[in-house]
Formats: structure tokens, sequence, C-alpha cells
């Protein structure tokens, strides 16, 4: 495969002027890329992580990982992810984790997020490559932020997660756009040409 910037529509479902859901590997770039999305949409912005860490009065969801662990970590997730859905009535772009499975964690649950997030978005992943050598090599350089958490030491841990993660992040997607040769501006010009007309009319206020 070429590594360059890349859209691919997954599936049958077109995009037909949901609120957009973007899913992908920590450090993938879901909230830069989103913002700027919705700011060219005109619309809202919302990162889960951020409404978990509010609610939980921490500054990052690193600190729940941290104290309470994954599984406590992953049914605080979901129950903010389902009273966002059902609170949330207008057009919007969320950044979220959750649906895919994690080692250790409720099945389950990532199941019920997974009929979620496919009931109220039109989902985007983002994601370097869908090689995992190459996604690991552009990703784990971003781990080390102090904000994301995904329980891996080493390159070599790390590698192991995003190999079992990414095929899972694009089976739920709509939409795939492979980041690995393109600037955030062509990322997003290029989810643009894909959403942007329909978005446009219905998102006008």
């Amino acid at each position: 495969m070429n590594y360059k910037q890349e859209i691919e529509i997954k599936g049958s479902r077109k995009y037909n002027g949901e609120a957009i859901g973007l899913l992908g590997p920590p450090g993938v770039g879901k909230s830069t890329i989103g913002k700027l999305l919705a700011e060219k949409l005109n619309i809202q912005f919302y990162d889960l992580d951020d409404l978990i860490a509010k609610s939980a009065g921490v500054k990052t969801i690193k600190g729940i990982i941290n104290t309470q662990g994954w599984p406590e970590f992953k049914r605080i997730q979901h129950q903010c992810k389902k009273d966002f859905f059902e609170n949330t009535e207008s057009k919007y772009i969320l950044a979220y984790g959750g649906a895919v499975n994690r080692p250790g964690c409720n099945a389950k649950l990532t199941d019920e997020n997974k009929n979620l997030v496919k009931k109220y978005l039109f989902n985007i992943c983002l994601t370097p490559s869908d090689e995992a050598k190459e996604a690991n090599d552009i990703l784990w350089s971003r781990q080390n932020d102090g904000k994301r958490e995904t329980g891996c030491k080493t390159k070599k841990e790390h590698y192991t997660y995003v190999e079992g993660l990414i095929p899972q992040y694009i089976k739920v997607a709509d939409l795939v756009v492979f980041t690995h040769a393109a600037t955030i501006v062509d990322t997003v010009e290029g989810i643009m040409k894909v959403v942007g007309e329909k978005a446009s009319n219905d998102f006008a206020e």
C-alpha cells in the first residue's frame, strides 16, 4: 500500500447529515482534526475523554485509569457516552473511545458502545495506516504527553496494542481516513469532500 492521504468508504452507508463521530488510536489527532472540522462546519466539537474527566473532577482520564483501573473507567466511559447521546440533540462532532475490545475489560459494554455509535453517529476512523508497524512508528512517540494512557510501557507492547485495535476501529467506521503522509489541513479537507456539502446544508443555523 502506498501510504498517502487516502479516503475509503466502508460499507454501504453514505453520509446523510448525521452527527459525526471520530474514532481511532490514541495520538492520531482526533481532537485536533475534530476541532478544525467543527469550525469549518460551524458546529460544536466534543471530546468524550474531556467530558469524562470533567464529570469525574480530574484533569485527564489518565487519573481515573490509574486510580480506579481500566474496567471501572470503561464503565464510566460507557455511561458518559450514553448520557451524552440521550441529552444532546443538536448536530456535533464527537471524538470518542470505547467501541473496540480491550483485554481484561467488559466485552458486553464494548458491544453496547458499538450499537450506540452506530445509532447516533456517522463514524470516521482516523488512523495513520492499516499496517501495525507503520501506525506504531508514528503513534508511539505521541504517547508520553501526560494525557494518554494505553497501558503500554514499551514500543513493542504498543505495537501489539495497535495491531489488535486498528482492525476493530476500521470495522466500526463508515469512513476511514489514512493520515500517514497528510497534514492536518489535508485531512480536514479530505473529510470535507465527503461530508461538507451535506453538512453545510443540514447544519446551517
